[in-house]
């Protein structure tokens, strides 16, 4: 901590001390590229397996990888895993030779009758099935044509057909694809479910599309990193300083809008920084004409006029663990707990929501409202009832659960108020197709009443839900 006694320099002092901490700040940018440049070389570990670009996780930050590929390590049984389209998949094995990844669904390491009712989709933009492997359609709740042999049937599943078109979804409630071998063959007759258990537990590969400039990048001694999706060069010069350079295609020009964006932003932030550093030499030079008994109350004054200055930021961010760009400095936002979990103000959300015109349901905590934010997202806003100390309690509860959860079957969380905003606000994303109680009581109920497939295939999704939510309770 600093002495109290560098307050008590005469007056070209105190302002020679301002400018050394201004110029210092000046420097920080570089010095936190110069931490990341260098955490960049270490590698995601997890057991046996090992992992650098374009991945990230653990001690490896998400600056230095895509932000899609981030792993996952389970140390109780050293295994990797990743996210990809809202399904857990666990990884075998990277080869940064090949470029290629062995992986295969969580929920296919188990019983196939105890699958997750969703299909595989690999970004294209990042994986490129090898030519090895193929897709197959797992048809369920079926009433299949008599001449199709390749049937099968599961608890939850119903009766179901194996077939390598997605053609047959007219006698069946639904269908998800699977990745298999190309040697894999089902049988004629009844599918044997063992040997596709089997075959789903060995996984299969795919080959990662990365960014040819990132080649270039770390053929000539950089460090490939990216800014968003956005691929950079990191290169460290003579002076010790690393410049991260946007990896541009030759079709665009200039710089990408959210690098112009962060460049204004920081623009602005020094200007204002050095106005409230001239502020404080000007009032610091007041005081000393100052009554003794006045000097705590003209402090007081300059570090609330200070703080204000410094609250026009914009109204929201999102606050995460490994972000070290200029965010508001409020103390409220600095010291949140919801990190990776976007932060809005109280105004943005009732001008979404068009001040809570549009209710579309409520429950035992809150109201939820339609509403459109300003990047055109059509969200769902919960308003919590009241505002108590066991509510605030279940406001925090709820973003740290459904902040760490990703499944086909629940709503994602796209962000909320803080705890000290005047209302406790959560913003999910917008589901169309409206609430089970419209469809089983309300309206649709006559117009479009639900078939018993159809309320079957709910269940079975609800069901599949809530045993991910208690099978993930333990860590959570």
């Amino acid at each position: 901590m600093f002495s109290p006694v560098l307050f008590r320099f005469s007056k070209p002092n105190s302002c020679l001390v301002l400018l050394f901490f201004l110029t210092s700040f000046n420097q920080l940018p570089w010095a936190l590229s110069k931490q990341e440049n260098r955490l960049c070389h270490t590698l995601f570990q997890c057991g046996n397996l090992t992992a650098g670009f374009p991945f990230w996780g653990g001690a490896r930050l998400q600056p230095c990888g895509h932000p899609s590929l981030g792993l996952r390590c389970d140390n109780r049984t050293n295994s990797t895993f990743l996210v990809i389209s809202s399904l857990m998949y666990q990884v075998f094995q990277v080869n940064t030779t090949t470029g290629t990844l062995k992986l295969a669904r969580q929920d296919f390491l188990g019983p196939f009758c105890e699958a997750t009712l969703s299909g595989e989709t690999l970004t294209p933009e990042l994986f490129e099935l090898l030519p090895d492997y193929k897709t197959l359609f797992a048809h369920y709740l079926c009433n299949p044509p008599t001449h199709h042999p390749l049937n099968f049937s599961c608890p939850h599943m119903g009766v179901g057909l194996m077939h390598q078109k997605d053609d047959y979804i007219e006698h069946c409630g639904g269908s998800f694809n699977i990745t298999v071998p190309m040697s894999y063959a089902p049988e004629e007759k009844h599918l044997n479910v063992t040997k596709l258990e089997s075959v789903l537990k060995e996984g299969f590969e795919v080959k990662l599309r990365i960014h040819e400039k990132c080649q270039d990048c770390k053929s000539t001694g950089g460090i490939c990193s990216y800014n968003d999706s956005t691929p950079v060069c990191c290169k460290t010069n003579l002076s010790s300083d690393t410049k991260c350079i946007p990896m541009i295609p030759s079709g665009s020009t200039g710089l990408p809008k959210k690098a112009k964006i962060g460049i204004g932003f920081a623009c602005g932030f020094v200007g204002a920084t050095l106005i409230i550093g001239f502020l404080f030499c000007f009032i610091t030079r007041r005081r000393k004409k100052l009554a003794a008994q006045y000097t705590s109350k003209d402090l007081s004054t300059t570090m609330t006029y200070s703080s204000n200055t410094m609250s026009n930021t914009p109204t929201s961010t999102t606050i995460s663990g490994s972000n070290h760009s200029l965010v508001p400095s409020m103390s409220n936002l600095a010291n949140s707990a919801y990190f990776g979990v976007q932060v809005f103000t109280y105004e943005e959300l009732e001008e979404a929501t068009e001040n809570f015109s549009t209710e579309l349901g409520d429950g035992g905590f809150g109201t939820v409202y339609y509403g459109t934010l300003k990047d055109g997202r059509v969200v769902a806003v919960k308003r919590l009832f009241e505002r108590s100390l066991k509510r605030v309690e279940q406001f925090k509860n709820e973003i740290e659960i459904l902040r760490s959860l990703k499944h086909p079957n629940l709503v994602i969380l796209y962000g909320c108020t803080t705890r000290h905003s005047r209302e406790l606000l959560l913003v999910y994303e917008y589901i169309s197709n409206g609430t089970l109680a419209e469809h089983l009581h309300g309206n649709q109920a006559q117009s479009r009443p639900l078939s018993w497939p159809a309320r079957l295939q709910i269940a079975i999704e609800t069901a599949s839900a809530l045993s991910f939510l208690h099978t993930k309770g333990n860590t959570i």
